[in-house]
């Protein structure tokens, strides 16, 4: 029985730590996916929410989703607010600080 158990811990770590890997990594699209969903193409629950008050804070999303969801969703604005928004360039690519090689994020005045 504890071998069975040791095998199913084993196989739910495999499966968890790649997803964790490209979540730290707050400029990889991994790192964005959950939050972009909820962005642009949020649940009838998730509108309801909104709708009752509920801020959503998205945590090292590139500028470049942040600009189109601010055009798209302007009657939500009220209801989302960006921390550590990665710097895109014109491409959508995160920009890295030449000297440090770090990516890049806004400052949100938060300190």
């Amino acid at each position: 029985m504890k071998r069975n158990a040791m095998i199913g811990l084993m196989l739910m770590a495999a499966l968890v730590i790649p997803g964790q890997a490209a979540a730290a990594d707050p400029g990889s699209q991994g790192a964005d996916s959950w939050q972009l969903s909820m962005l642009f193409t949020p649940s009838d629950r998730q509108l309801e929410l909104e709708r009752n008050g509920r801020v959503m804070i998205y945590d090292g999303v590139r500028s470049s989703a942040v600009n189109k969801a601010l055009d798209e969703n302007f009657e939500r604005i009220g209801s989302m607010m960006f921390v550590n928004t990665v710097v895109t360039d014109d491409e959508g690519a995160p920009v890295h600080d030449p000297e440090t090689g770090l990516l890049m994020v806004e400052d949100d005045g938060c300190d």
